[in-house]
C-alpha cells in the first residue's frame, strides 16, 4: 500500500504532489500482474478514520503501519518529496507491515514541470526491486500534460467524495487541456453514469477511453472494458470484466463496487433445460448485494454504494429474460424476491409457460413476508448512510422511503423537514418525495411549491411531459399532461384519438365525463393499426377510462372482444354485458389482491382504487367507501414514487380523483366530518387549478358548504 507522501519542504507549488505520489505510484505498481497494490480510493478513504487535524499531514510511521494493517497490506511505501532546483526528488521507504522493519529504499529525481509524471516508473521499478513489467508501458500515465493531470486529479478526488458537479467541472477541464487523456475519459465516464447526465453522455468518453488506454496497466483496461460494455446496456459482459479484478483481490472497493452495479443491472436468466424448472440469474440481485456491502465495510463513506443495496432490499420482485428453447426470441422471466437464512432467493421462472409457478411464489411470499426483513434491514443501511454523512440529502431521502415503505410517514416527514432543500437538477428524487409527502399528510401550498421548484430545476421537455403533468393532475392541472399524452404513438388516430386525449384528465381527476361511452366508441373504432395490435392491445389503449373510470355512467357500453377474442378489460366486458356477477368476483380479487400486497408490504400497484371503480359501477356504494379509505388510508401512504400505471402517467395522478370519491360516498352516506375532510383536501390541492375545472370545483365547494348547513 502507497500513503501520500511528505512535503519536506513544505513548498506550496509542488504540495500537489502529495496526492500524485499515491495515484501514480499505485499505478506504476498495478502494471505487475504478480503484485497486489491497495488502489488509491481506498487508500483516500483509509486517510479519512485520522483525526481531522491529520488527515493533511505528514503520517507517522506508527499511522502508516495502522492504515496498512486495516487493508490487509503486506508491504508499506512512504516517502517524501522535496524541491531540488526547479525539479524534485522523491524518496520512498519499503516497511515491512508485520515487522515494522524498512526492507527497500528507492530514490528518484525529476526534472521540472511535464517531466515529474514520468518519474514514478523509475521509482516503482526501484521500490520492487524487479525488472519492467512485460507491457513495457512502465511511466505512461496517458498525457505529458502536468496541468491537465492536476485537473484530473482534482477530479478523482472529488469523485471519491462523491461531489460530481465539482468533479465533472475538473475532469471537463482536463480533457480540454488534453483530449487525448485516457484516465480522464474513464474517470469522466465514470462520474456521469453514477450521475444525472447518464449513459447516453458517458459513451463518448468510454469509447475515447478505449481508444487511447492501451498504454495504461491492466487494472485501469479492465475498468475501462466494464465502462464500455456497461455503456453499451451489456451488463453481463461488464460484470465479466471486472470479476476477476475482484476475484484477484476482494479489497478493491472500485472493481467491487462496478460489480455490484452491472450485478443490479443484469437481467439476463441462464435458462432451465426445460420449462418446469425455474432459471438463475446470470450475476442478479445476490451479487450485487455481496459486492456492494463489502463496499461499505471497507468504505462507509462509497456513498453511491448504498443507492443499489437499497434498491435491492426495497425490491419485491426480479424480473429478466433468457433465449426461449428454441433459441429464437426471448422469454419474460419473473422470481419473488423471497429469503433463505441471511441471503435471497430468487428464483425465476417463465411467466408465460410456468405462471403456476409463479403464483406459488407470490402464496409463499405473503405466508413469509420477506419484504419485512429486507426493509428492517434496509434501514439499518439507510441509518448507516446517514450516519457517514449526515448532510447528505440523498441519504435522507433514502431513509424517509425506507420509514415510507414500512408505513412510517410520519417518521419519513420529520427526517425530510430536518433537511434544506434545495432545488436543482441533481436533486429530482428528493423534491419528488417532499412534494408526494405533503400531498400524503393534506398540506397542499407545500406540495405545490415543491412541483414548481422542481419544474423550476429540470425545465419542461417533451420526454417527461407526460410523466411531469400526469403529477400536476394532483393540483387540478392538465396542459402538460395532456400535450405530453398527445404526443404517445397509441393516441395519434385523429380527432378521436384527440378527443378522448382531452377526457383522461377528468377521468384520472374523478370528474364526471358526460359523453365517455361515446368517446371510447369512437376512439376504439379510429384504431386501424390492427395488424401489429390485436384487441387486446386496441383495449390497452382505453384502460385509463375502462379502469380508472370504470364506475361512471355511460348512454354506450361497447363489448370490446369477441368470443373468439375474448380480450381487453375483463371488467369492462362484464359492465357491457351486465353481468353482475362476474363483475363482483373481479372487483373481489382486485380489492383482495390489493390488500394482499400491502400485507406483504408490496405497493399494490393502484388495484384498490380500480376495486372502488368497480363497485362504483355495480353500484355497491358501501363496499366502494370501504375500499376508498384503504386505498387512501393505507395504500397510498406506503406508496412508493415514481410508481408508473402505464405510457409514463404515474399513481399521484389518481391521488385527488380518489379523495373526491371518498367524500362524495362519506356525504351521501351522512358521515359529515369525514366528507369534510376529503373536499378540504381536493379543494385546497385545486386552489389554483385550471380554468375548464372551475365550474366542477364550484360544485364541490357546494357540496362542502352544504355539509355546514344554512348560514344563519
Amino acid at each position: 500500500m502507497v500513503v501520500p507522501f511528505a512535503n519536506v519542504a513544505r513548498v506550496a507549488d509542488v504540495d500537489w504532489v502529495r496526492d500524485a505520489s499515491v495515484n501514480l505510484l499505485t499505478l506504476e505498481i498495478g502494471r505487475w500482474n504478480d503484485v497486489k497494490v491497495v488502489d488509491d480510493k481506498r487508500v483516500g478513504d483509509l486517510l479519512l478514520t485520522l483525526p481531522d487535524a491529520r488527515r493533511n499531514q505528514a503520517l507517522t510511521l506508527s499511522e502508516g503501519l495502522q492504515l496498512a494493517r486495516r487493508a490487509g497490506a503486506g508491504m508499506l511505501v512512504m516517502g517524501d518529496f522535496v524541491r531540488v532546483g526547479q525539479g524534485v526528488r522523491l524518496s520512498a521507504s519499503v516497511i515491512d507491515v508485520r515487522s515494522g522493519n524498512r526492507v527497500r529504499a528507492a530514490e528518484q529525481r525529476a526534472g521540472a514541470g511535464d517531466s515529474l509524471l514520468k518519474a514514478f516508473g523509475p521509482l516503482a521499478r526501484s521500490a520492487l526491486a524487479l525488472p519492467p513489467p512485460a507491457d513495457a508501458m512502465s511511466g505512461e500515465i496517458g498525457t505529458q500534460s502536468l496541468e491537465a493531470y492536476k485537473e484530473y486529479l482534482a477530479g478523482v478526488r472529488k469523485s471519491n467524495l462523491f461531489q460530481l458537479e465539482e468533479a465533472l467541472a475538473h475532469l471537463t477541464r482536463a480533457l480540454s487541456i488534453d483530449s487525448t487523456f485516457a484516465l480522464a475519459h474513464l474517470q469522466l465516464a465514470l462520474v456521469r453514469i453514477w450521475g444525472d447526465a447518464g449513459i447516453g453522455d458517458a459513451r463518448s468518453n468510454v469509447v475515447a477511453a478505449q481508444r487511447l488506454g492501451a498504454s495504461l496497466p491492466p487494472r485501469e483496461r479492465a475498468l475501462i472494458t466494464w465502462a464500455v460494455h456497461f455503456s453499451a446496456v451489456e451488463y453481463a459482459r461488464a460484470c465479466d470484466a471486472v470479476a476477476p479484478l475482484v476475484a484477484r483481490d476482494t479489497m478493491d472497493v472500485q472493481a467491487s463496487f462496478l460489480l455490484g452495479d452491472c450485478a443490479f443491472h443484469d437481467r439476463r436468466v441462464i435458462a432451465p433445460p426445460n420449462d418446469s424448472l425455474t432459471g438463475q440469474p446470470r450475476y442478479g440481485f445476490n451479487v450485487a448485494l455481496r459486492s456492494l456491502r463489502r463496499v461499505l465495510s471497507l468504505d462507509p463513506n462509497f456513498h453511491t454504494a448504498y443507492v443499489h443495496v437499497l434498491d435491492v432490499l426495497q425490491s419485491p420482485t426480479w424480473t429478466g429474460s433468457a433465449p426461449t428453447l428454441s433459441g429464437r426470441t426471448t422469454d419474460l422471466y419473473r422470481g419473488v424476491v423471497l429469503r433463505e437464512g441471511d441471503s435471497l432467493l430468487i428464483q425465476p421462472v417463465s411467466v408465460t409457460r410456468n405462471g403456476l409457478a409463479y403464483a406459488a411464489q407470490v402464496n409463499r411470499s405473503k405466508r413469509e413476508r420477506p419484504m419485512t426483513a429486507n426493509l428492517a434491514l434496509a434501514k439499518g443501511i439507510a441509518e448507516d448512510w446517514v450516519t457517514a454523512d449526515p448532510r447528505n440529502a440523498a441519504a435522507t431521502s433514502a431513509l424517509a422511503n425506507v420509514l415510507m415503505l414500512q408505513g412510517d410517514i410520519a417518521g419519513a416527514d420529520a427526517r425530510m423537514r430536518r433537511m434544506t432543500t434545495t432545488a436543482f437538477a441533481g436533486n429530482n428524487a428528493e423534491l419528488r418525495l417532499r412534494m408526494d409527502i405533503a400531498i400524503k399528510l393534506g398540506r397542499a401550498d407545500e406540495a405545490r411549491a415543491w412541483f414548481d421548484s422542481l419544474v423550476k430545476a429540470i425545465p419542461d421537455a417533451p420526454n417527461i411531459n407526460t410523466q411531469r403533468g400526469s403529477l400536476e393532475l394532483a393540483f387540478g392541472r392538465a396542459g402538460r399532461f395532456v400535450a405530453g399524452l398527445t404526443t404517445h404513438p397509441f393516441y395519434r388516430t385523429g380527432p378521436a384519438g384527440a378527443a378522448y386525449v382531452r377526457a383522461i384528465p377528468r377521468m384520472l381527476m374523478g370528474l364526471p365525463v358526460t359523453n365517455l361511452g361515446e368517446l371510447e366508441r369512437d376512439f376504439y373504432a379510429s384504431i386501424t393499426d390492427t395488424t401489429n395490435c390485436d384487441p387486446g392491445c386496441r383495449h390497452e389503449r382505453l384502460a385509463f377510462s375502462q379502469q380508472q373510470a370504470l364506475g361512471q355512467a355511460r348512454t354506450v357500453l361497447l363489448d370490446y372482444g369477441t368470443p373468439e377474442k375474448p380480450h381487453g378489460s375483463r371488467a369492462g366486458r362484464a359492465l357491457a354485458r351486465r353481468d353482475t356477477a362476474w363483475l363482483r368476483h373481479l372487483a373481489t380479487d382486485y380489492d383482495t389482491a390489493a390488500r394482499n400486497d400491502i400485507v406483504r408490504l408490496w405497493p399494490d400497484g393502484g388495484g384498490s382504487a380500480i376495486a372502488a371503480e368497480m363497485y362504483l359501477a355495480l353500484g355497491d356504494s358501501a363496499k366502494a367507501l370501504k375500499t376508498l379509505r384503504f386505498a387512501i388510508d393505507t395504500a397510498m401512504m406506503v406508496m412508493p414514487g415514481p410508481s408508473l400505471l402505464r405510457f409514463g402517467v404515474v399513481q399521484q395522478s389518481v391521488w385527488t380523483g380518489t379523495m373526491l370519491h371518498r367524500a362524495q360516498l362519506a356525504d351521501a352516506f351522512g358521515l359529515k366530518d369525514e366528507a369534510r375532510k376529503w373536499y378540504d383536501r381536493v379543494l385546497d390541492l385545486w386552489a389554483k387549478a385550471d380554468a375548464e375545472f372551475q365550474p366542477d370545483i364550484a360544485r364541490i365547494r357546494a357540496a362542502r358548504a352544504r355539509l355546514d348547513g344554512p348560514v344563519p
